[in-house]
C-alpha cells in the first residue's frame, strides 16, 4: 500500500503486509525513523465458530534509523528490535568509519511484570570504539526500564497499523459492493434509452 507521506503525521509512505508480517516505510521524521517490521506467530488452525479476536501474537518489532550525524556512531542506533517472545532487546549501533564492525547491546531478562533487579547477565555489550565512554551500570539500568516501556509503546502502534488496514481494506469491499456501474450512451446493446431510440429511427 501506497500513502502520500506528506498528508501523515507520521511520515508513513509505504506498507507491507503478509500473513506473518508487517512492515512499514517512512521519510522525513524527526527521529530518523526509516523502517518498523512486526513478525507474526502463525495462527493454529481451529474448527468450530470464527474467533473474534483478530490480533495476531507478536513475535518481534525491529525498527531502524537513519544516521543522526549530530551523535556518535557509537551512541547513534541503527537497528532497535525488541524480541518480545524472547524476552530481550538488541541494539545495534551505526558502524564508525574507522571500525570494521559496529557497537551493540542486548539487554535480556525474565519476567517484565516484576521489578528488575540488576545484575551483569542483564547486557551483554560489544564497544567497537574502546576509547568512547561506557554507560555506567545505573545509566544501563533504567535504560532497560525505558526500553521495556518503548517496547509498550511500539506495539500500540503495530496494532494501530493492523487496524488502519482493516478498516482499509473494510471501507474498499463497502465501495465495491454499493457501487453501480454507469452504461455508456454509445453502448446501444446495453443502454435501454439507446435501444429505444434506434428502434424509433428504424421505425
Amino acid at each position: 500500500m501506497i500513502y502520500y507521506d506528506k498528508a501523515r503525521l507520521d511520515g508513513l509512505a509505504t506498507r507491507h503486509e503478509t500473513v506473518l508480517e508487517l512492515t512499514d516505510y517512512f521519510v522525513n521524521r524527526d527521529d530518523f525513523l526509516e523502517y518498523r517490521k512486526a513478525v507474526f506467530e502463525p495462527r493454529p488452525k481451529k474448527f468450530g465458530p470464527a474467533d473474534k479476536d483478530t490480533q495476531r501474537p507478536i513475535i518481534s518489532i525491529s525498527e531502524r534509523y537513519a544516521r543522526n550525524l549530530q551523535l556518535n556512531a557509537n551512541d547513534d542506533v541503527r537497528e532497535l528490535a525488541y524480541a518480545i517472545k524472547e524476552n530481550k532487546f538488541v541494539i545495534t549501533y551505526h558502524r564508525d568509519a574507522n571500525h570494521i564492525t559496529p557497537s551493540t547491546r542486548q539487554s535480556n531478562w525474565n519476567d517484565k511484570a516484576f521489578t528488575i533487579q540488576w545484575n551483569e547477565d542483564l547486557q551483554d555489550t560489544y564497544q567497537a570504539d574502546e576509547e568512547f565512554k561506557q554507560m555506567s551500570k545505573r545509566d544501563l539500568y533504567y535504560k532497560m526500564l525505558k526500553l521495556i516501556e518503548q517496547e509498550e509503546e511500539v506495539v500500540k502502534r503495530v496494532r494501530k497499523a493492523e487496524d488502519e488496514t482493516r478498516d482499509l481494506q473494510s471501507r474498499r469491499q463497502q465501495e465495491e459492493l454499493s457501487s453501480d456501474l454507469e452504461i455508456n450512451v454509445y453502448d446501444i446493446d446495453r443502454n435501454e434509452k439507446s435501444k429505444i431510440y434506434r428502434k424509433l429511427l428504424v421505425s
